[in-house]
């Protein structure tokens, strides 16, 4: 009688026991890649805001159109001499998008004055913690509260 030849039950559930267990440790670790890159995004959306920003400037001698009510001014009739509100719109429409937020919530927050502004959005990790852009021309971890905000740099 000669031998049969192959896997028994066992050896073939051990080793679909073995891919699973390997498949999962890799589902857990790339679980927070995603909401990392989601926070790079964000941060990257900002420093558009802050090249956006000194576009206006240079067009209107400050900074007072980039914000409208404490939100990115999106409107073109609220901001009549930005001729970037569709971009600014795209910007805040991809922001709300990675952090989860709704645009009715006024994210990313805004206040500019004609010499200063700062802008801030809520990061994606929590609602607690924020990405700053002002006119300093650094990102930082801060809430805008004012126009002259100064954003700490992160870590």
């Amino acid at each position: 009688m000669t031998p049969k030849k192959g896997f028994t039950l066992i050896e073939l559930l051990v080793v679909i026991a073995i891919i699973g267990i390997l498949a999962s440790i890799v589902l857990v670790s790339l679980s927070g890649t995603r909401v990392r890159a989601r926070n790079v995004r964000i941060t990257a959306d900002l420093t558009q805001v802050r090249n956006l920003a000194e576009l206006i400037n240079d067009d209107t001698g400050g900074y007072t159109v980039l914000c409208d009510a404490g939100v990115l001014c999106i409107t073109p009739a609220n901001c009549v001499d930005n001729k970037y509100t569709a971009e600014l719109n795209a910007i805040g429409s991809d922001i709300n998008i990675q952090n989860g937020t709704d645009a009715a919530a006024g994210v990313p927050v805004c206040f500019a004055t004609a010499t200063h502004y700062c802008v801030s959005a809520v990061n994606a990790t929590s609602t607690t913690t924020h990405v700053c852009v002002s006119d300093q021309g650094q990102v930082g971890d801060d809430l805008c509260t004012t126009d002259t905000t100064v954003c700490a740099p992160g870590p």
